[in-house]
């Protein structure tokens, strides 16, 4: 996967997640912030990834987010799926 061009941001998302917002929520920030549009979905999951430490085999959820060009996992859906996910990887920090 490409480098992650903005590595400040990997925090940002960790302090998010830890601070209760969703991933749905987490993933509109990056996208934001990157100015990102919904051919995006490899690189959402390339900073997530990273940022999180996760496996690409438990992180390719978020890329069935609906916002994403051929996708249409409602933003609930994603949110039930990845939220204990992402939770979990910021424990202990």
């Amino acid at each position: 996967m490409k480098e992650i061009e903005h590595p400040e941001l990997l925090n940002e998302l960790r302090n998010k997640i830890r601070n209760g917002e969703s991933a749905v929520d987490a993933m509109r920030f990056l996208i934001d912030r990157l100015q990102l549009g919904p051919d995006s979905r490899l690189i959402v999951i390339n900073y997530f990834r990273t940022a999180f430490n996760l496996d690409l085999r438990d992180i390719v959820t978020l890329g069935a987010w609906e916002f994403f060009t051929g996708s249409t996992w409602k933003d609930d859906v994603i949110n039930a799926e990845m939220n204990p996910l992402l939770a979990r990887s910021c424990e202990g920090d």
